[in-house]
């Protein structure tokens, strides 16, 4: 039997592997590494650990990389209500998730319902950009502080 610490070292060697195939568009490859690094992340990090809903992320940008937009959405749909729970809702990581979620139903042609998902990504991420900015020091014509 592997030790927890072996088997979180091949969890991030299935994920490490994965990033590089899906570096070079072998999605098909990806997935089956992502998959397996989520499964074992999950088995021994836990379902709501960042490196474990990192892993399910990337599981569907190579389901969406292979244009399987119906099974991509389902898992980005899930990725972005994990993250949020996890992570909230305005952190980076459940930004990009909600964002690609977007982008899948726009790979389907539902263009309505990507506007719509489209809309609340940006309006969530000048939320985040404007709370990050009113900290900087400098202003804009509106009274938003930000960077010169």
């Amino acid at each position: 039997m592997f030790s927890r610490s072996k088997k979180k070292n091949a969890a991030q060697e299935d994920y490490n592997l994965a990033k590089q195939y899906c570096d070079q568009r072998k999605y098909a490859k990806a997935e089956t590494l992502f998959q397996k690094s989520a499964q074992e992340r999950e088995k021994v990090l836990g379902a709501e650990h960042k490196d474990t809903l990192d892993s399910k992320f990337w599981l569907a940008l190579t389901v969406h990389g292979q244009q399987q937009y119906a099974k991509a959405e389902t898992l980005f749909q899930k990725s972005a209500q994990e993250r949020e729970k996890v992570l909230g809702a305005e952190d980076r990581a459940t930004l990009d998730s909600k964002f690609w979620l977007a982008l899948t139903v726009h790979g389907q042609r539902q263009y309505a319902k990507a506007e719509t998902l489209f809309r609340k990504s940006v309006q969530e991420r000048e939320k985040v950009l404007v709370q990050t900015l009113a900290g900087t020091g400098a202003k804009t014509r509106e009274g938003i502080r930000c960077r010169p």
